[in-house]
């Protein structure tokens, strides 16, 4: 990493970066090039758990190629100068690659659901209709490679 003071080392610290996030981009193998899609998603225990349709282009991409690569942004704040080059970006974030499967097992997959919901909107409920449950698909990404970067904003730009 370039800037190694902005690096996150402590690999705790990375999952809990993870764990804040909403919103991740994943990229999937398309013909030798990234094809790259953001989905909500959860995290629990080190798996990733997204959820999609059952039939499309990611699932298509995944069950020629489970491997994929992955970003997640937390805090994001642009403070701009009137000097462009002088503006800086504060940020989370965490990057990383692994290999991605359909989750087969029912109690897997509502577990997977749970865990989604959970995390991107925690005071919603958690009854999820077994109709809704059978058409939904529900990925699990196990990440072989986590990095975390971070810029915080200056203590007093903080309150």
């Amino acid at each position: 990493m370039r800037k190694a003071q902005r690096e996150v080392t402590d690999p705790k610290a990375v999952e809990a970066l993870l764990a804040r996030g909403k919103v991740i981009h994943l990229a999937l193998n398309r013909d030798g090039a990234p094809y790259v899609v953001p989905m909500n998603y959860g995290v629990k225990d080190g798996v990733i758990y997204l959820h999609c349709a059952k039939e499309g282009t990611r699932l298509d991409l995944l069950r020629a190629d489970g491997r994929v690569g992955f970003s997640v942004v937390v805090n994001y704040a642009l403070r701009a100068n009137v000097q462009g080059c002088e503006s800086t970006a504060h940020y989370a974030s965490v990057c990383g690659a692994g290999t991605a499967r359909v989750v087969e097992d029912p109690a897997e997959k509502r577990l997977g659901l749970e865990i989604i919901a959970a995390q991107v909107a925690p005071l919603a409920g958690r009854d999820f209709p077994e109709k809704v449950v059978d058409a939904t698909c529900v990925l699990a990404v196990t990440p072989e490679r986590l990095s975390g970067k971070q810029n915080p904003p200056p203590p007093a730009a903080q309150g």
